[in-house]
């Protein structure tokens, strides 16, 4: 009977330790415990990361997750952004690109579950629960990529726009996506809205106007492809590089096997397909226009693809275009009975071709740059701006020359070697933050071309033939006497 007694109360004493604990106390012991995975970074809620910027709070998790230039830039953006009241601000929903949405299971506290893009998930095998077929569907859009999106929402919010983000599934239907995002479009109290959508989020933003009405007041699309892209025929065949790259992580899977087990699910993945009206070479959405060895799409999912245009709203007035330009783009195809080659020319942005994005009757701005980093250029951010409150635009050209270099021909070899094979490149080796970051530049990047220009060639900054050094610059507040400089429609202010 002593002995049942002292159990008791050893129980009572377990049970009662926890509750003695503050909820502070228990959520600092599971950051700690959890910081120390080298997936922390890339499983961090998107709105403890904003926070975080601002507060200064777990400053080498961000550094890890942005890169240390990037952290210092977001977090001085960040702190900016908050001293300025966005309260009765026009309402601006940014929608990411394919892939630019992180996917996986809600979790309480600090962290998610987050499956895409967790390189410790993705080495363990586990995009597997992401497949949707046989189903059921398993996981959720948790938030964007925010080193690829988190500059241009700070941007807006520091102009004065009232700029959330619609993070999107992008496994799903089109279709499906716009009924979505028309739901939420009906149920923002604001009565009137415009939309910046990357990449496949142009497609969700258009698949919601054919039932959003007129509440929406402007569409900017960046590099949206309207008519698809030629991207999703060679991940479809797992050679395209993000695929490739993921399978250096992956200890269990090769592209091959990505591509036929995962990938090949994905119905918003074959709804960016070239579409019909722009690529009658041959026919895409036949399995018979497919190699027969290697991984094969699925037919009910082609047939699925092939209504893409069906449910896309017409462009009008509302929509502009923001293309880019001189990369290096799969512009056509071809299928000789064995397997695919691609002809590759300057026509388009690295991922869309130019003539896949346009629309009738859309005005269209061009910039040179590349797909994945359009959300991070600053040229199309100011753009943005212009086009939300005036639009139209200087920041950006409405003329392109098209370079007259003949394209060259590529076959799949070609692009599967673009990626090293994981016998060359060691599968499943260490990964820095940097490659994390850079895993799906093509689609989602960490910093723009002009960045990326400005880090090698000067650590200074070169405007018109005046040159400032990073150190020197200063931020200079203007302020009117009534109202806010940002709701002026003066392009500049002389002092």
């Amino acid at each position: 009977m002593k002995n049942k007694a002292n159990k008791k109360k050893v129980s009572a004493r377990k049970t009662e330790l926890p509750a003695s604990r503050s909820v502070a106390e228990t959520n600092a012991d599971t950051l700690r415990a959890v910081a120390s995975n080298p997936s922390a970074p890339f499983k961090m809620q998107p709105e403890e990361i904003e926070s975080a910027l601002v507060t200064g709070q777990h400053a080498d998790l961000l550094k890890r997750y942005f890169g240390e230039r990037e952290y210092a830039e977001l977090q001085a953006l960040a702190r900016d952004a908050s001293a300025r009241s966005v309260r009765g601000g026009p309402r601006v929903l940014i929608l990411p690109g394919i892939m630019g949405s992180t996917l996986g299971s809600e979790r309480p506290f600090f962290f998610d579950d987050v499956i895409w893009v967790d390189p410790i998930d993705i080495a363990a095998g586990h995009l597997t629960t992401l497949s949707l077929i046989p189903g059921p569907t398993r996981h959720k859009a948790l938030g964007v990529i925010l080193f690829s999106y988190l500059r241009i929402k700070l941007a807006l919010k520091l102009a004065g726009y009232d700029a959330d983000f619609h993070p999107f599934d992008w496994r799903q239907s089109v279709e499906e996506l716009g009924q979505d995002l028309a739901k939420r479009i009906a149920a923002e109290p604001a009565k009137e809205m415009s939309l910046v959508a990357h990449s496949m989020g142009g497609l969700v933003a258009r698949a919601a106007l054919k039932s959003a009405g007129q509440k929406v007041k402007r569409l900017i699309m960046l590099g949206t492809p309207n008519f698809g892209s030629f991207v999703p025929i060679q991940a479809l065949r797992g050679i395209y590089p993000i695929i490739r790259k993921i399978a250096l992580l992956d200890l269990t899977h090769s592209p091959e096997e990505l591509a036929q087990k995962i990938f090949n699910t994905f119905p918003g993945l074959y709804q960016m397909l070239p579409a019909p009206e722009k690529f009658s070479v041959f026919d895409v959405f036949d399995l018979q226009s497919w190699p027969k060895a290697g991984p094969t799409p699925r037919q009910p999912l082609l047939d699925s693809g092939r209504k893409t245009q069906s449910f896309l709203a017409a462009p009008d007035d509302r929509f502009t275009l923001i293309a880019g330009i001189n990369q290096d783009t799969v512009t056509d195809a071809h299928f000789d009975g064995t397997e695919f080659t691609f002809s590759v020319s300057k026509d388009g942005d690295g991922t869309v071709p130019l003539t896949f994005a346009q629309l009738p009757n859309v005005r269209t701005y061009y910039v040179e740059e590349s797909h994945g980093s359009l959300p991070n250029n600053s040229k199309v951010i100011t753009a943005v701006k212009d086009l939300l409150s005036l639009g139209t635009t200087d920041a950006l050209p409405q003329q392109w020359v098209p370079q007259r270099a003949a394209p060259r021909v590529i076959d799949e070899a070609t692009v599967r070697s673009a990626v090293p094979d994981a016998a060359t490149a060691g599968q499943g080796a260490a990964i820095s933050d940097k490659a994390v970051r850079e895993l799906l530049e093509e689609v989602a990047a960490p910093t723009s071309k002009e960045e990326q220009l400005a880090v090698t060639t000067s650590p200074v900054a070169s405007v018109k033939g005046v040159v400032v050094g990073r150190k020197l610059q200063r931020r200079l507040d203007l302020r009117l006497a009534h109202g806010s400089i940002t709701e002026a429609n003066s392009k500049a202010y002389v002092l």
